[in-house]
């Protein structure tokens, strides 16, 4: 699932903004749900990239911030690891925003940056919007599976 363009929280955080959005799965693991793309994003490699660090928020039930140049929020060897695959991949940054309903986590939002100043501005209003964006997007995918099971269930002529 594609999301439409952000454009007030992309001019926010620079032009150059990638957001994932990861929910619990049926198997209860975190899944990639839905994503923004920008230009100037390897696809590939974010995708790896989020996969760990959704993998990070899920281990440590908490944020956590991944930065090239250091001062990262997680284990050593996560910031070392991922650290060395946002340089590869063109990033500055990235942030892992945990979404809890009912005290378990239901879901994480990812934004990676190419300007790690704006990021690191932004991520009040990150952790702000993280838990609407990702319920909306949960909402979307259970209507899509309602959709689906509704429209299998119908009958020819009624």
């Amino acid at each position: 699932m594609s999301v439409p363009p952000f454009p007030k929280y992309s001019a926010a955080i620079g032009s150059y903004v990638q957001f994932r959005f990861f929910l619990r799965s049926p198997e209860g693991t975190l899944q990639q749900s839905a994503s923004h793309h920008s230009k100037g994003f390897d696809q590939q490699k974010i995708s790896e990239i989020s996969n760990l660090v959704a993998q990070a928020v899920e281990s440590t039930n908490s944020e956590v911030q991944f930065w090239t140049s250091g001062n990262s929020v997680a284990g050593e060897f996560e910031k070392a690891r991922v650290a060395g695959k946002l340089e590869d991949a063109g990033v500055v940054g990235c942030v892992g925003v945990p979404i809890h309903a009912k005290g378990v986590l239901a879901g994480t939002l990812i934004v990676f940056s190419k300007n790690v100043e704006r990021l690191k501005a932004a991520i009040d209003g990150i952790r702000f919007i993280a838990a609407p964006v990702v319920i909306a997007v949960g909402n979307v995918k259970r209507f899509e599976r309602y959709a689906g099971t509704a429209q299998q269930n119908r009958t020819p002529g009624g």
